[in-house]
């Protein structure tokens, strides 16, 4: 079985508040948590030709919406800190004892709440395309490559109503056209192979990325525009697990010099640079890269409690 009936997967967490999420590939695969981006959501690997390549290379990949996101409750003045405890609560009815993570984009930094936190529970850790610390070097706003980019996190900042504003619009847009919302993310996805998948790829992307993601409206996505500006409640220098950063040499959106940050305060970690890749990762591309975290695993992830 590659899905299963991925709208209606979803538990109740001790704070009684509902965690949304999918569950795709094979069953008795090795799992992997993934962690997605912002805007994105559970479905950003829950297609069914990502389900059918996870199925086929014998993995297991769980996500969940973070807080708000999706169709999970919010969970107000949360940090990144406070994610580990909702996971570890979604591995325990999953019957999951350790298992291995993987952020993507903002979730890079969810990721490593996990191995800071709860590193008990974890067999492997990685990040793909991972936004840095809010405090890298020169500002994080200053970091980010495209005037665009800096706009919107600027914005968020200073005005959150106004970027929610923008959101909500873009959003109503999607809803009637949304082949118009890759159009909006070209001025940040400048690389060519971005702009590849946008144009093969751009409807799917599009719901799975924003009109997903803003499904109970455009606050999360801009509450965590302005966290990424924010301390995240835990120290990276507290990460004791091997990391492996990977990041696409020609991204626009998050350079690669935020993995290489990371990558410095983290005491052991190692940056992957993918060569003619930008932000946005082809299926195959990513199972490649939970296969490799997988194998990196001292015992099978998806050991189960007895």
């Amino acid at each position: 079985m590659t899905g299963r009936h991925l709208d209606d997967l979803a538990v109740e967490l001790p704070d009684d508040r509902r965690l949304a999420y999918t569950d795709v590939g094979d069953p008795q695969g090795s799992l992997v948590f993934y962690f997605h981006g912002n805007p994105g959501s559970r479905l950003e690997c829950a297609s069914p030709v990502h389900a059918e390549a996870f199925s086929r290379a014998g993995l297991r990949l769980v996500s969940a919406d973070r807080p708000g996101f999706g169709r999970s409750d919010p969970k107000r003045g949360r940090r990144a800190a406070d994610w580990p405890s909702d996971v570890v609560a979604l591995a325990d009815r999953l019957g999951i004892d350790r298992f291995a993570v993987l952020g993507y984009s903002r979730g890079g930094l969810y990721a490593l709440a996990c191995a800071a936190l709860v590193p008990d529970r974890i067999t492997a850790v990685g990040t793909l395309s991972a936004a840095g610390p809010p405090d890298m070097p020169g500002g994080f706003i200053r970091s980010m490559p495209t005037r665009y980019g800096r706009l919107s996190v600027t914005l968020a900042k200073r005005a959150p109503r106004l970027a929610r504003s923008v959101t909500r619009a873009m959003r109503r847009a999607g809803l009637r056209d949304p082949s118009v919302i890759p159009r909006r993310f070209k001025p940040l996805l400048t690389a060519p192979a971005d702009r590849e998948i946008l144009r093969t790829a751009g409807t799917d992307f599009a719901a799975r990325a924003l009109l997903e993601a803003t499904r109970q409206g455009p606050y999360e996505t801009v509450a965590e525009q302005r966290t990424m500006l924010q301390p995240p409640g835990f120290r990276l220098e507290d990460v004791t697990l091997a990391v492996t950063l990977w990041h696409g040499e020609q991204d626009s959106l998050i350079p690669i010099s935020h993995s290489k940050e990371l990558a410095r305060r983290l005491p052991t970690a190692k940056v992957v640079t993918l060569a003619n890749v930008g932000h946005l990762h082809k299926p195959e591309a990513i199972v490649e890269i939970a296969s490799t975290l997988v194998r990196k695993s001292a015992i099978t992830p998806s050991a189960d409690r007895h």
